[in-house]
């Protein structure tokens, strides 16, 4: 596979095995394994690890993603919090963001495996979704959204509408349909239900850009 492994550790024949196996594990077809490669190489993933900062700067630099929903999925992949990711920590993000939602992979459902990290996506550093973090994961994915729907690619100083009160509204609108306890927040038990009953409610937590 030659430079299409460069983002591991090992040799190249360990790295192809690394790859295969994932491919096999997560149950992934082979175009989504090159997207995840070319994604990986332009992120500059060389030696199996990568940071904070180059993470960041390739994802809003492509001109799409909003600068708060990168720096959202680069700490949902940091999972030990070491302010670089690893390669594994990286397999497993875009594993469960490439699987099919109706598939089953080793690990789990597709499915539960994509709103467990929505979940962890949206709650920042709580072990909840408190209504501040919900509102600024939906503003975040609307600017975003807003910019992939006007194929603002490579325009990364392009304005946006000012989407605040919208997603302001639409977390209070979450919360009083989908906060069954009352504690002014959503645990992922709630999400998960709220997922299942009214998809379209949480589709701006739950969707992957």
């Amino acid at each position: 596979m030659g430079n299409d492994v460069s983002m591991f550790s090992g040799n190249e024949k360990e790295s192809s095995k690394k790859l295969e196996n994932w491919k096999k594990d997560w149950k992934l077809n082979s175009k989504s394994v090159k997207e995840v490669l070319d994604m990986a190489n332009g992120l500059k993933m060389n030696g199996g690890r990568i940071t904070k900062e180059n993470f960041v700067n390739f994802l809003t630099g492509r001109g799409t993603v909003d600068k708060a929903l990168a720096e959202r999925y680069f700490n949902a992949v940091d999972k030990d919090h070491s302010g670089t990711v690893d390669e594994d920590e990286m397999l497993e993000f875009y594993g469960t963001v490439y699987t099919d939602s109706n598939g089953s992979t080793i690990f789990g459902k597709g499915k539960q495996l994509k709103l467990k990290l929505s979940f962890k996506i949206a709650r920042g550093d709580k072990d909840v979704i408190d209504a501040e973090n919900l509102f600024q994961t939906i503003l975040a994915k609307m600017n975003t959204n807003y910019r992939l729907n006007k194929k603002l690619d490579n325009l990364p100083t392009e304005p946006v509408p000012d989407f605040t009160e919208e997603a302001r509204k639409k977390a209070t609108e979450i919360l009083a349909k989908a906060d069954k306890d009352g504690d002014g927040a959503l645990s992922l038990d709630e999400l998960i239900n709220a997922n299942e009953t009214n998809p379209y409610l949480v589709q701006d937590v739950v969707s992957f850009d």
